[in-house]
């Protein structure tokens, strides 16, 4: 049992210290493990396999095995109880969903496993939080100015975010000057045509984000 509670609070403090989430995204398994790769290769260590991925549980499972040092699999895209336990059992360390599901996060916190919910209002993150989630999704952060980070520490004390959604290269300081303790990116990465690309380009954000982090 305590292992288990040291493992989620570990992966949660790795996601913060490294502070990117890689969204993966693609049309087959084989497409997927290639992406994933490069973004590793560029320095990515934290990748969220989308269960819009035929075979995304293969996926996981896929990179998972290769123990890859400091890198976490995790799972996005988590619409239901089911679908987590099938990522968890692939070897999925944290969930991600674009809502909050309570029967997900009952699910994630009896296989001790950080759930990070969308959410989009306060009293959704309040119910999140109450279900166990340390680290929320602020999705899409699209929707919103810079400011509603701090808007939402005010009254939330300790809650984690990341946003995901209306990031990009070029604000990536805006979130992070407001807040934000984590972003993640998906098709500025995924849609490059070709591994070497995805390797440099990624390589470049996670410098971005370790230059910011060090300000």
């Amino acid at each position: 049992m305590v292992s288990k509670i040291m493992d989620k609070i570990n992966t949660l403090l790795n996601i913060e210290k490294e502070a990117f989430v890689l969204v993966l995204r693609s049309d087959t398994e084989e497409e997927g493990i290639e992406v994933a790769k490069a973004a590793i290769n560029g320095g990515c260590n934290i990748i969220e396999v989308t269960f819009t991925i035929d075979g995304a549980d293969n996926v996981i499972s896929i990179l998972s095995k290769e123990k890859m040092d400091n890198v976490i699999i995790g799972a996005g895209t988590v619409l239901d109880a089911q679908t987590a336990r099938i990522a968890i059992l692939s070897g999925a360390k944290f969930i991600v969903s674009p809502s909050f599901n309570r029967e997900t996060a009952i699910l994630c916190n009896r296989y001790g496993v950080p759930y990070i919910p969308g959410c989009f209002t306060i009293k959704e993150i309040v119910e999140a939080r109450e279900y166990g989630a340390d680290m929320i999704k602020l999705f899409p952060g699209s929707a919103f100015k810079y400011s509603i980070i701090k808007d939402i520490k005010a009254p939330i004390r300790g809650i984690g975010v990341m946003v995901s959604g209306g990031v990009s290269f070029d604000n990536m300081d805006k979130w992070f000057e407001n807040g934000c303790n984590v972003v993640s990116i998906g098709s500025a990465l995924t849609k490059l045509e070709n591994s070497k690309a995805i390797e440099v380009e990624t390589r470049k954000y996670i410098e971005k984000v370790k230059d910011i982090k060090s300000r």
